[in-house]
């Protein structure tokens, strides 16, 4: 603090007070203060081009000693007490407020500048808030910037908000006339009953904006552009109003969707399927940041993601997403194969009854199903059903006779899966005595058939026993011996192996699923058909090959092996060969 003597000589003395400066201060021999001191309250207030007027104590009651503003110290509040009518107004209040009220005439009629201010309010009942008409106003807080207007509009020019926390501007008319261009730290309110939030409004920076307007036309003018963290509203409560177009960026270049409807069940709208410029003709428009997706997978069938047509794999949480299973092929379909259910591999989905079904391995669903996307992946495989007649093979006795449930001889067919009995024609050989069945395997099964894929009958040396029917045809012959039990085998007892045996060990599944040509099968063949308990299964096809090539000798295959999906040289001469000789396909299904 600095006192001032008559002969201009200073003497710097500790002040108690906060940014205040003392003017013409005497003191007495006793160290007394004679004359009158004049405290600084740090505002500055003037015309744009004019030597501003400091705010003292001596003038703090009538700043411009016209009546119409004044400062109150204690609450660090500069307020108008009437009107302002002048060319301009500046205003410099460094962390100060500011409370323009012109109740029920023009708050400001007069181009406003605010600078390094804190709270800046201008408020009028009835008329603008800020008449600057062709000016342009600017307000420089760190604070709350509130413009309102009950019954015109709130700033008659253009206007100007700089490192504002938030801001407010609401009219009865149109909130800016001009253009607006608004940077904020916290959240943007612009409202009007009747009329359009500015005729260019640009918004650098906010974090939710909400613009609720009433104009028969259109809510924003095309120039309208907005960078904003957070929700995004945009309202127009006129009757056939329009939201308008509006140019969106995301903070930081995030992902966003959006909605047109306030509706709670109201369905988001993927920005990568619809571009935002189709919500301009909506009268709502909510936008809402929206960064993960999560992926859609699906086996033997294909997913839509709203009504996408590019191909897209992936869906936001609540987006649509419809799936539907792929056709049988022509050859397939002519057997009767056909969609059962959908299995879920991997997600959480729920199907509205509306939307399909997804069915079970007890009952049969839809090929097409709709489901809201889920906070995760989702994996489905479609599920086909193979008809009996193609689930069951043929059954050959010699010396005998075989009962399944689809009939009694001694060829008869029965269900892959179901028990099979087997007796001996013991009346045909009164004077024998039966010693063993021998079973014999189609003609493409290695020399040594693996225990995982041989048939097991119950009791092999008895005359009548029983097995389950594997995937293969079954020929058995009955053999008796008058004499001794242990006599060889007829080596001409051979078999004359169908074509359909060669899907036997093609019916293995990788994995613990029973295939058949290509295909889940969602009915009770399953894998315990053809490998016993505990047996070791082959970990994929390159090791299945192996295994039938290594008991056939290993062959040389008439051609270069080619599997993208076999990387073991051995193995993939394996499946070549396989391949050639009808036992292994070149592609599943």
């Amino acid at each position: 603090m600095d006192q001032v003597r008559p002969s201009g000589q200073k003497e710097k003395r500790q002040a108690s007070c906060d940014a205040c400066r003392f003017f013409g201060a005497e003191l007495d021999k006793d160290g007394k203060q004679v004359d009158e001191i004049v405290q600084d309250y740090g505002l500055e207030v003037g015309a744009e081009f004019t030597t501003p007027t400091r705010v003292t104590s001596k003038n703090y009651k009538d700043i411009l000693e016209n009546g119409m503003l004044s400062y109150d110290p204690t609450t660090q509040t500069l307020k108008s007490n009437s009107p302002i009518k002048r060319s301009s107004l500046k205003i410099n209040a460094p962390q100060k407020d500011i409370n323009l009220d012109g109740k029920d005439q023009i708050a400001v009629a007069a181009k406003l500048i605010v600078e390094n201010a804190r709270n800046v309010k201008v408020n009028s009942n009835e008329l603008a808030a800020i008449m600057a008409r062709y000016d342009t106003s600017t307000i420089n807080c760190t604070g709350k910037v509130d413009i309102r207007s009950g019954g015109f509009m709130a700033v008659n020019g253009s206007l100007n908000i700089d490192d504002s926390s938030e801001v407010i501007l609401s009219a009865d008319s149109s909130a800016v006339t001009g253009s607006a261009n608004i940077t904020s730290n916290g959240d943007v309110t612009i409202e009007s009953t009747d009329g359009r939030a500015a005729q260019e409004l640009t918004i650098n920076k906010a974090q939710n904006v909400t613009i609720t307007i009433s104009d028969a036309e259109r809510a924003v003018s095309e120039n309208t552009k907005i960078t904003a963290s957070g929700t995004v509203i945009l309202k127009n409560n006129a009757q056939g109003g329009r939201v308008g177009t509006v140019d969106f960026t995301q903070a930081d270049g995030k992902a966003y969707v959006y909605y047109i409807s306030d509706e709670p069940d109201a369905k988001l709208i993927d920005l990568r399927i619809h571009p935002l410029a189709e919500a301009a003709e909506s009268s709502y428009l909510r936008i809402e940041p929206r960064e993960t997706t999560y992926s859609i997978t699906v086996a033997n069938g294909t997913a839509q993601v709203d009504d996408d047509a590019t191909g897209l794999n992936t869906a936001f949480e609540g987006e649509k997403v419809t799936v539907k299973a792929n056709a049988p092929t022509d050859e397939d379909a002519a057997k009767g194969v056909k969609f059962h259910h959908w299995k879920v591999e991997e997600g959480n989905i729920s199907v509205d009854p509306t939307a399909g079904s997804l069915g079970s391995a007890t009952e049969a669903g839809t090929e097409e199903i709709s489901f809201d996307m889920p906070k995760g992946n989702v994996k489905l495989t479609a599920v086909y059903s193979i008809p009996a007649s193609v689930l069951r093979n043929t059954v050959t006795v010699e010396g005998g006779k075989a009962k399944s449930t689809l009939g009694e001889g001694s060829g008869i067919s029965a269900e892959i899966g179901t028990k099979v009995e087997i007796s001996a024609d013991t009346e045909e050989h009164p004077d024998k005595v039966f010693v063993k069945w021998e079973i014999v395997y189609p003609e493409n099964f290695p020399e040594n058939v693996p225990e995982e894929l041989q048939l097991k009958l119950e009791e092999p040396n008895r005359a009548k026993t029983t097995f389950e029917m594997p995937a293969y045809p079954v020929k058995l012959i009955a053999h008796w011996s008058a004499i001794d039990p242990d006599e060889s085998l007829d080596p001409g007892a051979g078999y004359d192996a169908s074509s359909a045996a060669g899907g036997a060990i093609a019916a293995v599944a990788v994995g613990g699923a029973a295939i058949w040509g290509g295909y889940e099968i969602a009915t009770r063949v399953i894998l315990h058909n053809l490998l016993p308990e505990g047996a070791a299964i082959p970990a994929n096809r390159g090791q299945l090959a192996l295994l039938i090539w290594t008991e056939k000798g290993k062959p040389e295959p008439a051609a270069q092996p080619a599997f993208a999906d076999i990387t073991d040289a051995e193995q993939a001469k394996a499946a070549q060969w396989c391949v050639e000789q009808g036992t292994m396909a070149t592609k599943c299904k």
